[in-house]
């Protein structure tokens, strides 16, 4: 199949060669691994059935916990890399990138990056209880709220019926990322929320970024 490429793009870039992009991705996640997109599905509806509370969205970052990515159907040239969590993300032919050069693939991936590492962060249930997530989200506004859900599922990053607590560890490592990156994009997402203040101290300081 022929791809028409921008200009100053070709078919030695990252996008094409999925191998180098991994290698380079991994200076920062040393277990970070491409999955098809097909095969993620896989492996998401693996974890969904072991009653594991994740979205069904193969786009967004995907941990794994090492001592479980066999059982969930995980390659075993994967699953067995070690002991520590396998962040596993779509290679970029999944993502359609044929038009985007070296320093765009590279930004795309380095911002799912920055959001998975808020993602791990936050899974600790020792350094962030869901009490305290929950606590915090039933405090803003009924609207914003309201707001965040709609855009989390619409870009389908949450469990079936999540609780407060879920809404939150979906929604902090967008807005990080977002306010990191893109700060003028938060506004694109959630208006209401940038409308009513900023994000409380207490929350704003637990994220890494």
């Amino acid at each position: 199949m022929t791809y028409a490429c921008r200009k100053g793009v070709g078919v030695n870039s990252l996008w094409n060669d999925s191998a180098e992009l991994e290698r380079h991705l991994r200076r920062r996640v040393p277990n970070l691994w491409f999955l098809s997109e097909r095969f993620l599905n896989r492996v998401l509806a693996a974890m969904a059935k072991d009653g594991r509370r994740v979205p069904m969205n193969s786009r967004s970052p995907v941990w794994v916990p090492a001592a479980d990515a066999g059982r969930f159907g995980v390659p075993f040239e994967i699953a067995s890399g070690g002991s520590s969590p396998l962040l596993l993300l779509i290679p970029p032919d999944d993502r359609l990138l044929y038009d985007h050069n070296d320093g765009e693939v590279l930004a795309i991936y380095n911002r799912l990056i920055d959001r998975a590492e808020i993602m791990q962060f936050l899974d600790d249930q020792t350094a962030q209880p869901d009490a305290d997530l929950a606590r915090w989200f039933e405090t803003l506004p009924d609207s914003v709220r309201r707001e965040i859900r709609f855009v989390l599922e619409a870009e389908h990053l949450l469990p079936p019926d999540p609780s407060s607590a879920e809404v939150c560890r979906a929604f902090l490592p967008v807005v990080a990322e977002l306010s990191k990156n893109r700060p003028a994009a938060v506004a694109d997402f959630f208006p209401l929320l940038v409308a009513s203040g900023p994000i409380p101290g207490e929350l704003r300081d637990i994220l890494p970024v």
